[in-house]
């Protein structure tokens, strides 16, 4: 389905009361998800669950359950506050406070985690706080059940639990659960079958990879269920992990103890507290090496003086100071120049998305929200261009551009084109033209696309939403932008894409029945078909590490150090080359600039060449 097809304005709004506060309409720019039982909707601070089977679920006693979970109260714990009536009166569904956070998948992921400058010591304190609110339900008579990855978030070191509904609690069972945290040992649910689930999704946490991966010499790649009933964990000396497995051999003793005993022995007991032994002291922190290779030449464009913590869509690299914890810098690759025009604050809402960098003709702009909440039109988006080192002084005496009217709550951008996101809007994207006049920069609207923003999940060159249901891919395409229906991702749940080319997409998912993590390719089968999924396979990957240049050349560093180099004009072919031996890791981030394939690792950025 391509954008002209797609209408997301025909839904009426859905009326529900709130027992003692009146009634709420729910709008399809409200739209959250849409689950196993339900639909999701935020709105006003609260998250509001509507059951897809209201009169099944008030036959299975869901008004009084709420009763027990209501009762919960835990900071860490995202509990009903009351149930959602119909008309008539009826029980349709409940509300709870809208929490905030990422979800933890991302803490898994050394690509995440690296910029943010979570480590050891945050994910100590993260999963502290998770074993604090499982032993909190506990407590409460509740069991998890189904505690899988996907149901926290992570604001911070602070977890928020999800899914409270789902949960055992007094006469009310529970039987759904994901295959990848379930206990393969008990035929019941309890509180032991919570803490192995638990012991799972932290050490997920802690190693980044799932204890019944990796390779196995005894068992077939993604076969989980026979490597957990078997106790074959990665505690197993013949499993071989990928580079990007964080060093677990580093936690507290007894917690080590306690995750090798669980995974590999088979004991069911409640885990200790983080501090209650010694933490082993982490290995050193890496330096920086230029690898050496025969099959790929490494040439550094640039050596910092700390690391690289990001480099942006257009080519500008932004660093932190030594001590880990320093301020922002940012060097322009593309001029091979220092930004120091552009001040700490300002950097620091580059990194966390709450700002924007582009190339334009008068050379980088900044780009930033003005959100006035109590003056609406003195909201918007604003920005200047930003000098570098030695520029000339009719670039650096430039005023900022006039105020263009938005009401978005974000700015992101693909490629070199600037976007603005209003979750209040049923075509909630909305490209932004930046443009010289004279001495002067000016900022307009140039289009805007079909895109539910509170459904949505942005990525460095794509970004996805879901339609009640349907999922679809945002592809910024030439000058506009294609919106694709990709009905086949309805059984995942995304944690990363990247469009290799307008009708190739590659993506890597939880699979919703299984919980494995997938690798999915996707291809565009017609204007009005959409993408299909035609490949999938099991992989231990959280992140995808691609990159495509300006001629169509593209490369992806794999787990296991190789580099596939194909075609993006004949992507999904089959034509990738593997080459061997190129001193790569999933550590060393590749992207493109104007001059080549390039890579970040520590404190340089590299380019990179096969060999002749």
């Amino acid at each position: 389905m391509t954008t002209t097809s797609l209408n997301l304005s025909g839904q009426s709004p859905l009326r529900v009361h709130l027992p003692g506060k009146g009634e709420v309409a729910l709008t399809q720019t409200d739209y959250l998800a849409t689950g196993g039982e339900g639909l999701v909707y935020a709105k006003g601070g609260y998250v509001y669950k509507l059951y897809l089977d209201p009169a099944g679920a008030r036959a299975r006693g869901i008004e009084d359950k709420l009763k027990l979970l209501r009762a919960i109260q835990h900071p860490h714990i995202v509990a009903p506050t009351d149930v959602l009536l119909n008309t008539q009166h009826e029980v349709v569904g409940f509300y709870m406070p809208q929490a905030s956070g990422v979800p933890l998948v991302k803490t898994f992921t050394n690509a995440w985690r690296d910029p943010k400058n979570f480590g050891l010591k945050e994910s100590l304190a993260l999963v502290e706080n998770m074993r604090l609110a499982v032993e909190a339900a506990h407590q409460f008579g509740a069991v998890l059940v189904d505690a899988n990855e996907m149901n926290y978030l992570a604001d911070g070191t602070a977890p928020r639990l999800l899914d409270v509904d789902s949960w055992q609690i007094g006469p009310h069972k529970a039987s759904a659960i994901m295959p990848s945290i379930r206990d393969l040992h008990s035929a019941d649910f309890t509180p032991l079958t919570d803490w192995f689930s638990w012991a799972v999704v932290s050490f997920q946490v802690l190693a980044g990879i799932h204890p019944y991966k990796g390779v196995h010499p005894d068992f077939k790649r993604g076969d989980l269920q026979a490597r957990m009933l078997a106790n074959a964990s990665v505690f197993d000396p013949r499993v071989s992990v990928n580079a990007g497995v964080r060093d677990y051999t580093t936690l507290p003793g007894a917690l080590l103890d306690w995750y090798r005993d669980v995974f590999q022995h088979g004991l069911r007991s409640a885990p200790p507290g983080v501090h209650a032994a010694r933490v082993v002291a982490p290995a050193p922190k890496r330096a920086t090496r230029t690898p050496t290779s025969q099959t790929v030449s490494h040439d550094v464009l640039v050596q910092l003086e700390g690391d690289v913590v990001e480099v942006l869509s257009c080519g500008v690299a932004l660093w932190r100071g030594p001590g880990g914890a320093g301020i922002l810098y940012a060097y322009d690759l593309q001029r091979k120049k220092n930004l120091p025009s552009l001040t700490p604050p300002q950097l620091e809402a580059l990194h966390h998305g709450l700002a924007a960098l582009m190339r334009c003709a008068g050379g980088l702009f900044y780009a930033s929200l003005n959100n006035t909440s109590g003056n609406p039109q003195r909201s918007g988006i604003s920005g200047h261009l930003v000098p570098a080192e030695r520029d000339p002084m009719p670039l650096t005496a430039t005023k900022d551009a006039k105020l263009l009217p938005s009401l978005a709550q974000r700015l992101v951008t693909f490629g070199n084109r600037l976007f603005a996101v209003n979750a209040n809007s049923d075509r909630g994207l909305t490209e932004i033209a930046v443009d010289r006049m004279g001495a002067h920069t000016v900022l307009s609207v140039r289009a805007s696309w079909p895109f539910l923003a509170q459904a949505a999940t942005v990525f460095a060159t794509m970004a996805v939403f879901d339609a009640l249901g349907m999922p679809f891919l945002v592809l910024p395409v030439g000058d506009s932008v294609r919106v694709d229906k990709a009905s086949g991702l309805a059984s995942y749940r995304l944690v990363d894409a990247f469009m290799v080319s307008p009708d190739y997409v590659l993506a890597l998912a939880y699979g919703r029945k299984d919980g494995q993590t997938y690798r999915l390719t996707l291809c565009r089968s017609g204007a009005q078909q959409g993408f299909e999924i035609t490949a999938t396979e099991p992989t231990d990957e959280m992140t995808l590490n691609v990159a495509v240049n300006e001629q169509g050349i593209g490369v992806e560093v794999l787990v296991n150090g190789e580099l596939a180099v194909f075609s993006a004009k004949q992507a999904g072919s089959g034509n990738s080359k593997l080459v061997r031996n190129t001193g790569l890791t999933p550590e060393h981030r590749v992207f493109a600039l104007p001059a080549g394939l390039h890579y970040s690792y520590g404190q340089e950025v590299v380019r990179i060449a096969m060999r002749a």
